[in-house]
């Protein structure tokens, strides 16, 4: 088992040896980021949400560490960025919202 953090968010991976030669990992991270920012005119509100889900097929061909590794991973990041006029409408490429 392990406890991991990066750029896919925190995670936790399962790690099943089989055989010497033969090993599965599953994982699976998460991380969520809300920010807003205003300009002039405009107020964003925007959200990230990282979801990635893995399954890996580890082949270890000499008994060693070297080894080559298979497998899917889902991928079920959202990204959702809202942009509302402070003065009530905006003008963008000629027309008016």
């Amino acid at each position: 088992m392990g406890l991991g953090a990066g750029t896919t968010g925190v995670g936790l991976d399962l790690d099943f040896g089989f055989s010497r030669q033969w090993g599965m990992r599953l994982g699976y991270s998460a991380f969520d980021l809300n920010h807003s920012v205003s300009t002039s005119d405009v107020h964003y509100r925007g959200k990230l949400k990282l979801r990635i889900a893995t399954a890996l097929l580890d082949w270890y061909p000499f008994k060693g560490v070297f080894h080559l590794t298979a497998g899917v991973a889902d991928d079920a990041t959202k990204l959702d960025v809202v942009g509302q006029p402070t003065q009530g409408a905006y003008t963008f490429n000629g027309n008016t919202y």
